[in-house]
Order: C-alpha cells, then sequence, then structure tokens
C-alpha cells in the first residue's frame, strides 16, 4: 500500500504505480521490499520507505545472476517515487510518462536515505 494511503491522505491512481513498483521488485528479487518480521515492522517499513528501500545485491559468483539490472532498478525507483512526483499528465496528449528531472532515486549514506535526482 501506498505511503499516502496509509498516512490518510489524499491519493490518485499513481498508488497503483506504487503497487507495480513493489510487485516488480518482488517479482525480480524473490522477495518483498518492506516485508518485516510482523505487521507492525512491515507497517513501519511502508512509513519509512525512502530509509528501508534497498537494491539487492550478492556477491558469491553463483548468485550474480540475481542481481538487478540497472534498468531494472531504475524502473522500480521510478515506480515508488514520491507521490508528488511518481507520474505527471501531458496536457498535450494526455499520456502519463515519469518526468527527466525525477528519473533517478540514490542513497545518500550519511543521511541513510532516498533522494531524487
Amino acid at each position: 500500500m501506498a505511503p499516502e494511503v496509509l498516512r490518510a491522505k489524499p491519493y490518485t491512481y499513481s498508488v497503483d504505480y506504487w503497487s507495480l513498483g513493489c510487485i516488480l521488485f518482488e517479482f525480480l528479487a524473490g522477495f518483498q521490499p518492506f516485508s518485516g518480521s510482523d505487521a507492525d515492522e512491515t507497517w513501519t517499513n511502508l512509513k519509512n520507505w525512502t530509509m528501508v528501500l534497498k537494491r539487492p545485491e550478492y556477491d558469491r559468483s553463483e548468485d550474480l545472476i540475481f542481481n538487478l539490472t540497472d534498468i531494472a532498478w531504475d524502473a522500480i525507483t521510478r515506480f515508488l517515487l514520491c507521490y508528488r512526483v511518481r507520474h505527471v499528465i501531458d496536457p498535450n496528449n494526455q499520456q502519463t510518462y515519469f518526468p527527466r528531472q525525477c528519473t533517478i532515486l540514490n542513497y545518500d549514506t550519511n543521511q541513510k536515505s532516498w533522494f531524487l535526482q
């Protein structure tokens, strides 16, 4: 469930993009991006997703094929963007697209959270 839904804030159909990002992550990584040991921990992880989301990385040679490609990670993070920038409607043709200025989420090791580049 998208953070804005959890926080009981107004939302649009863009929450479906959030769900798609979570499903894509689980499909490619083999586990849920925000799961916890119990419902309370999962709830907390979802609310603090910018600090919890991690790109899975495998070091063992037999597991390297399970690392997400840059393209896959970029697609996942685009779907999980903050609701304010998750999608934009082009008024000329009414198609949804992801704005160039918001295409990548990067991890700030000092702040231990995600930010838009």
